[in-house]
Order: C-alpha cells, then sequence, then structure tokens
C-alpha cells in the first residue's frame, strides 16, 4: 500500500536527484486522487528542458534506486500483474516500468 505521504517523501527525496537527466518527477493515479493506492504508486516523469531529456540515465538511476524494471516481454516479467507492464507507446515513447521498492512496494514510472 501506497499513502500520499509516503509517495511525497520519496518524490521529494528523489527529485533533486532526477534532475541531471532533465525530468520533472509528478505523482498520479490512486495516490494522488484519493490519497492511497492500494496496488502502486504511479511517478510521470516529464521533460523540463529543451537541452534534451537523458531517458536511459534516468532508467539507469530508476534501477540503483528500486532495483531491476520489469516490462513485458523483457528479462524482467512483473510477477504480480503482467497487464501493467507496457512497451513503449507513442505518448511515453520513453516507456512505462515498473519497479519495486524493497520488494514489496510497486511503482509504475511513466517517462515521456
Amino acid at each position: 500500500m501506497w499513502a500520499l505521504n509516503e509517495a511525497l517523501a520519496l518524490i521529494r527525496r528523489i527529485q533533486p536527484l532526477v534532475r541531471p537527466f532533465n525530468y520533472h518527477l509528478a505523482i498520479g493515479g490512486g495516490v494522488l486522487n484519493k490519497g492511497y493506492s492500494t496496488k502502486d504508486l504511479d511517478l510521470y516523469c516529464i521533460p523540463f528542458s529543451e537541452r534534451g531529456p537523458d531517458s536511459d540515465g534516468l532508467r539507469a538511476f530508476f534501477v540503483t534506486e528500486f532495483g531491476p524494471e520489469f516490462t513485458l516481454g523483457g528479462p524482467n516479467v512483473d510477477p504480480v500483474d503482467t497487464d501493467k507492464a507496457y512497451e513503449p507507446e507513442p505518448m511515453w515513447v520513453n516507456g512505462r516500468y515498473t519497479y519495486w521498492l524493497d520488494g514489496s512496494h510497486r511503482i509504475d514510472i511513466f517517462i515521456a
């Protein structure tokens, strides 16, 4: 389960660390809309500079921070809910990825 206060603490801790990759972070989904989610935390990564975002560096950071990423058809398939690990699509050109913080808190990250 994710509560809004947990999500805010996480995003406030990592926001300064993702700035070098030219991204802002935003919370979405149930945590934003209801203040909690029993399933996952949705984080959105939006580029903030015309210098060009570094999505590869950002993903490498998330792997270091959260552990392996789970993608549909990739080497790591989400063991709980494979329909929520996505391939890149036009809106999320750099993909949607699932991570498990401490093996128990799921994070779905959408990278524009």
